[in-house]
């Protein structure tokens, strides 16, 4: 059964005497109703044999499938062709794919203005330093003798009646040499101190005399 609207093909159709072509081909479509004959054949050879004919589709159009392929046999002067329609079923396209929401851009960043660079202070010629004075001459170090003093007329002369203690004298009658510089210091320091010491005895003696 072809749906309403569907326009069917035409198809042709073969006579074939004892499985032989013979030749003779009527084509089939909707302006005769998909019905031919095919006129003056003979019912025996030339042998007296009676022929056998049958009828052949010779192309199935698209769209179409055939339930009887190849020979068919004449029944009572009628040979049945039948093509089944087969609609063709539309491909289900694939599901797309669910679109992808792109992320939002990130607005950019407006730069900051760059700051103008301090400009550099003029480089100063560096000084000629002055010349270092030439050193003084060191001087040779001198070292002092004391100076030794008998001067006693301005103390008083102790009585030797009443004075019960003498004046010492130096153990030793060796002058000094050079390597005893600061022996001889404290020896004469010493005697000086001894001899202030021995007159300020013999005045507090004469006093209490």
């Amino acid at each position: 059964m072809v749906p309403a609207g569907t326009s069917t093909p035409s198809i042709t159709a073969a006579l074939y005497a004892n499985g032989k072509p013979t030749g003779q081909t009527v084509t089939l479509d909707q302006s005769n109703d998909y019905s031919a004959s095919f006129g003056d054949l003979p019912e025996t050879d030339a042998n007296g044999n009676v022929i056998v004919y049958t009828v052949v589709e010779t192309t199935v159009p698209d769209g179409y499938k055939t339930s009887t392929s190849g020979q068919q046999p004449v029944i009572n002067g009628i040979a049945t062709l039948v093509n089944i329609y087969q609609p063709k079923t539309p491909v289900t396209p694939d599901t797309p794919d669910t679109p992808v929401t792109p992320d939002t851009p990130v607005v950019p960043k407006v730069p900051t203005t760059p700051k103008t660079p301090v400009k550099p202070n003029k480089s100063t010629t560096p000084k000629k330093p002055d010349r270092p004075s030439a050193p003084t001459k060191s001087q040779t170090p001198t070292t002092k003798q004391p100076k030794a003093t008998n001067d006693t007329s301005s103390n008083p002369t102790p009585n030797s009646s009443t004075d019960s203690s003498t004046p010492m004298t130096s153990s030793s009658d060796k002058l000094p040499q050079t390597g005893d510089d600061q022996k001889q210091e404290m020896i004469v320091t010493l005697v000086g101190g001894l001899l202030i010491a021995l007159m300020g005895i013999g005045q507090l003696i004469r006093r209490k005399i």
